[in-house]
């Protein structure tokens, strides 16, 4: 075995590792709202302690005696609140895209009288892009 090929790393994106990462992100907007509602109701040092346990199981043991301030508590929720939205906005989008696919003949009449086939054209350009997608897609699993 050659030496890049000992130090090259490949990551399969279907692993429990993906799937644990997936729904931290789908936590994030519950978990804004409840610590947003605890810095609003004057509870910023337990929703503090609470967003660190969350992000790390194993910060527990790491917590300091200083709790976070006000405004780091309420920035951290309104981040997390923008990213559990963007979260959930791509679950329903693909929920959506794969019932519409599994289910086609059931949504639509079945007919393609009045479909459009689009111009040649958009055929050679969703290559391109399809290609050009799948290779930063390979870049971006590989970047050390």
């Amino acid at each position: 075995m050659s030496t890049d090929q000992a130090n090259s790393t490949s990551v399969n994106p279907f692993t429990t590792e993906s799937a644990r990462r997936a729904l931290f992100a789908l936590r994030a907007f519950p978990a804004g709202l409840v610590s947003l509602g605890a810095a609003m109701t004057g509870r910023h040092r337990w929703a503090g302690r609470w967003q660190l346990a969350a992000a790390d199981s194993s910060a527990s043991e790491r917590i300091d005696v200083r709790s976070p301030s006000w405004p780091s508590v309420f920035a951290r929720s309104v981040l997390s609140l923008l990213i559990g939205m963007v979260a959930w906005f791509f679950a329903f989008l693909s929920g959506i895209a794969a019932f519409r696919g599994l289910f086609y003949g059931l949504i639509t009449d079945g007919s393609y009288e009045y479909s459009w086939g689009g111009p040649a054209w958009a055929v050679p350009v969703a290559l391109v892009l399809a290609a050009a997608g799948a290779l930063l897609f390979r870049s971006w699993l590989h970047q050390a």
